[in-house]
């Protein structure tokens, strides 16, 4: 699963220029937090014209996802209830056959990857306040293959 990002200009356009109305969907809706999320995934075969640019691709994604986040504002007097809600559409790619990944499986991939970046920051984070910020010496390329840097290392 690779997602597509708008440096990949090519293969960003292309996808963009898809008609998606044939895809099949599968949406998901999440809520907490004082927020609410809604994504729907496109998944479809991979077109000859994406192929021509990835060869490997056999299915292709697009993720909408809509966020509806409230807080409270105040002026001093009165406290209001405002509610923003914000829309990012996001590109994947992959080489699993629609066989081996229906879209409610790519929607979980999907998530479970997200989750790990997430988890992944939040560890970042609880270490660097931990170890005293962002003055810890940095890695070399070759040191990070080791699973898990020493304290107080951080990758490049």
């Amino acid at each position: 699963m690779l997602t597509v990002k708008r440096n990949q200009k090519n293969l960003y356009q292309a996808l963009d220029g898809l008609c998606w109305a044939g895809a099949s969907r599968h949406e998901t809706r999440d809520k907490g937090h004082r927020r609410a999320e809604r994504r729907s995934h496109l998944v479809m075969d991979a077109p000859a014209e994406i192929r021509a640019l990835f060869s490997h691709v056999r299915q292709i994604a697009k993720v909408i996802r809509t966020r509806t986040v409230a807080s409270w504002e105040s002026d001093g007097n009165k406290r209001t209830r405002v509610t923003k809600t914000s829309t990012e559409t996001v590109y994947l790619i992959t080489s699993l056959t629609s066989r081996e990944a229906a879209p409610e499986h790519i929607a979980a991939y999907i998530r479970a990857h997200w989750g790990i970046e997430v988890r992944h920051e939040v560890a970042l984070f609880e270490r660097d306040n931990r170890i005293g910020g962002s003055n810890d010496r940095r890695l070399t390329p070759g040191e990070c293959s080791a699973p898990v840097p020493a304290p107080g290392m951080r990758c490049w």
